[in-house]
């Protein structure tokens, strides 16, 4: 499962990752703007944990669909 703390090693390699590519534009490499990149890269990385979050929910539903059957057919002998 992933959690809130695999964001932050996420964008600890990302910093790591952009420290890497000031270096190289200090020895002559092309300019690059990696700060877009970097915002959509977070966004990206919290909508696929969320995504995973549902999954999980979703496998969990036969579970509770055959529970509250079982509840139903209960009550409905009651009545």
């Amino acid at each position: 499962m992933l959690t809130n703390d695999s964001i932050d090693i996420f964008m600890l390699q990302k910093l790591q990752s952009n420290r890497q590519g000031l270096e190289a534009m200090k020895k002559g490499a092309d300019v690059l703007d990696i700060s877009d990149i970097t915002q959509i890269e977070y966004q990206t990385k919290i909508t696929e944990n969320k995504i995973a979050e549902l999954y999980e929910k979703l496998e969990e539903l036969p579970a509770v669909r055959d529970s509250l059957v079982v509840q139903y057919r209960i009550e409905k002998e009651h009545v």
